[in-house]
């Protein structure tokens, strides 16, 4: 199975457990708060980067528009590179990032 088919056999998978995250942790309401803020990143470059859904796609399932995921993924690649690792970001966004590593383990190999 090519890595195209294993996203479009898992996206719905990824969307509910995206859309799970989202109502616990209050992800879909506008808080600025820097540790949410954060969590969409992880959350927004996640949906993206692991499933076949659209920047508008995305954009929805979070109440946003596609250049607000553009901004985070963006964001998300700025505070996990090497060069402007943040500490802070990597903490905010650990329980979700746990949680998707139980829930989809063949994606963090």
């Amino acid at each position: 199975m090519s890595y195209k088919e294993y996203k479009t056999n898992n996206g719905d998978k990824i969307v509910e457990a995206i859309k799970e995250i989202l109502k616990e942790e209050q992800l879909d309401y506008k808080d600025n708060r820097h540790f949410k803020v954060h969590q969409r990143y992880y959350l927004m470059w996640f949906a993206r980067e692991h499933s076949t859904l659209s920047l508008s796609a995305v954009g929805h399932l979070f109440g946003r528009k596609h250049d607000n995921v553009i901004h985070a993924i963006r964001q998300h690649i700025f505070h996990t590179e090497n060069i402007h690792y943040d500490r802070t970001y990597t903490d905010n966004t650990s329980t979700i990032r746990d949680y998707l590593f139980e829930q989809f383990p063949s994606l963090f190999r």
